[in-house]
């Protein structure tokens, strides 16, 4: 069990309706969404409206470096298969 879960008190069921975002229940559906994980988990986040600022910034910079990494590793490919020929 997360440390931050918390279980409803007004359960009428045996399933213990779990928060698993702690005091956040918006965040369960972002939880969801991004529980694949990687860059997609990370875009999610980036264009997410409910995300603590400073997180948020850092994962659009972080965002930034992956697609300069990508580009210069693409055009290393090019280049080497252009000098390839």
């Amino acid at each position: 069990m997360n440390a931050n879960a918390t279980i409803g008190t007004n359960d009428t069921n045996n399933t213990n309706n779990m928060n698993t975002t702690g005091l956040n229940p918006a965040g369960n559906k972002l939880l969801q969404t991004i529980s694949g994980g990687g860059v997609s988990a990370l875009e999610v986040i980036a264009v997410s409206d409910n995300i603590f600022p400073p997180l948020k910034a850092a994962v659009v910079e972080g965002l930034a470096i992956i697609r300069i990494v990508k580009v210069c590793v693409l055009t290393s490919i090019i280049l080497s298969h252009l000098s390839m020929r």
